[in-house]
C-alpha cells in the first residue's frame, strides 16, 4: 500500500448501501440478486391450495391441477424467477382449472391469489 493513498471507506456519519462492496487493490466483488417477492408468492400460492381445496374437485381433476401448483411453487422459489416462466405456469394452472371444469376467474377464492401472483411478476391479470 502506498502511503498517503485512500484504498479504504473513511468518513464520518456515512451510511453505505451495497449488494456487494470490495475495498482496497485487486479486491472484487459480487453479489448474486434474490427475488425479493418470493415470500409473498409462496403466500398467494398457499391461499391457491386452501382455495383449491374448498372446491371438492374429484380425485383426478384435483391431481391434475396440484401438479401445476406445485410446478408454480417450484418457480418461483427458485432464487431468480424468469417472468415468462411464472407466466406459462400461471397460464398451465389456470388450464388445469378449466379443464377440471372450474373457471379460475369465476371462483374469487382461486382469482385473487393469482392475481396477486400475476401482479408481483408485472405480468396481465389472469382471466
Amino acid at each position: 500500500m502506498k502511503s498517503g493513498v485512500n484504498q479504504g471507506i473513511q468518513g464520518t456519519n456515512i451510511n453505505v448501501t451495497a449488494d456487494a462492496l470490495a475495498v482496497g487493490s485487486k479486491a472484487r466483488a459480487t453479489s448474486t440478486r434474490i427475488f425479493s417477492g418470493n415470500e409473498e408468492a409462496l403466500v398467494a400460492i398457499n391461499e391457491l391450495r386452501e382455495a383449491l381445496a374448498a372446491l371438492n374437485l374429484d380425485r383426478d381433476a384435483h391431481a391434475q391441477v396440484a401438479a401445476t401448483v406445485r410446478e408454480l411453487e417450484e418457480t418461483v422459489a427458485a432464487p431468480q424467477p424468469q417472468k415468462a416462466r411464472v407466466a406459462s405456469v400461471i397460464d398451465s394452472v389456470i388450464g388445469a382449472l378449466d379443464k377440471a371444469g372450474t373457471a379460475a376467474a369465476k371462483v374469487a377464492a382461486l382469482a385473487t391469489p393469482l392475481a396477486k401472483l400475476a401482479a408481483l411478476f408485472g405480468l396481465p391479470i389472469p382471466v
